[in-house]
């Protein structure tokens, strides 16, 4: 089988993920965090012996989950955090260190291109890495210890990028989204085909639904104005950004309208190398 060609991110989506650093956790009202707080918790028990990765660990809100539940530091777990975003490195280095975590490391690493050694993790964590780079999946199962567990999340559908779309084409419908906002995202059956053929067994594959609110007019705002609305709109006039709000106003759903959010699903899968 011909290897994948590594990632290579686009300048103008590593400065996305470089902006999101400081607003991530807000822009998301935390969803990222729910969806770890519930990945933590699956596959065998972590342990100081375990050996993990927290891989695409953008603010390294895996590690902090895991960590936050071990309130004694002699039982940590060694956690090895990768990001192709040095903004997002930078940020899970003042974390660990503001923590005293000593067991976590953070690196500048490409998904595709993973430098550590075969064999080398007890369990892969891998919480919304976007886009999902050609070899990515190869490289987690190749970094596992033998019988090691991978712990991934993608989006099947999520609301708050499809609102964003939506309300940008009423705008200016030639808009251009780029990668992150143009692929359609995958249901079930091919994220488990995609895990088999990168050889793992055991693969289980489900759908977990999360809400994101903005329970008022400056909430909607602050998430249409963050960092993926401002990628969007970088090239719109003063009067085109104005009129974002309005306009995603108009098109919310009656549900999303009624009880002020939309909704985020995400294809949570465990596998076994």
């Amino acid at each position: 089988m011909a290897t994948p060609a590594p990632q290579v991110l686009a300048p103008a989506l590593t400065a996305l993920n470089d902006s999101m650093v400081e607003t991530y956790h807000e822009e998301n009202r935390g969803i990222p965090r729910q969806f770890a707080r519930h990945i933590t918790t699956l596959g065998p028990e972590i342990t100081a012996s375990s050996v993990i990765h927290d891989n695409a660990c953008g603010p390294a809100v895996v590690t902090i989950e895991i960590l936050n539940r071990i309130s004694d530091k002699s039982q940590h777990p060694t956690i090895m955090a990768t990001d192709i975003s040095p903004g997002m490195v930078r940020f899970g280095e003042k974390t660990a260190k503001s923590n005293g975590w000593d067991t976590v490391t953070c690196d500048v690493m490409n998904a595709s291109k993973l430098s550590f050694k075969d064999d080398t993790f007890t369990h892969s964590f891998t919480n919304f890495i976007i886009p999902v780079p050609p070899g990515c999946l190869e490289e987690i199962h190749r970094t596992l210890k033998p019988d090691g567990t991978a712990i991934f999340t993608s989006w099947k559908s999520n609301g708050f990028i499809n609102l964003i779309r939506r309300a940008a084409t009423k705008i200016r419908p030639d808009a251009e989204f780029g990668e992150v906002f143009e692929k359609e995202r995958i249901a079930e059956d091919e994220v488990r085909k995609n895990f088999e053929n990168a050889g793992f067994r055991d693969v289980h594959v489900v759908a977990r639904a999360e809400k994101l609110y903005f329970k008022d007019r400056a909430e909607l705002e602050a998430l249409l104005f963050g960092p993926f609305g401002k990628f969007i709109t970088k090239t719109w006039t003063e009067e085109e950004v104005a009129r974002l709000p309005d306009v995603a106003e108009s098109v919310l759903t009656e549900e999303e309208a009624k009880v002020r959010g939309v909704d985020l699903t995400a294809c949570v899968v465990t596998a076994r190398k």
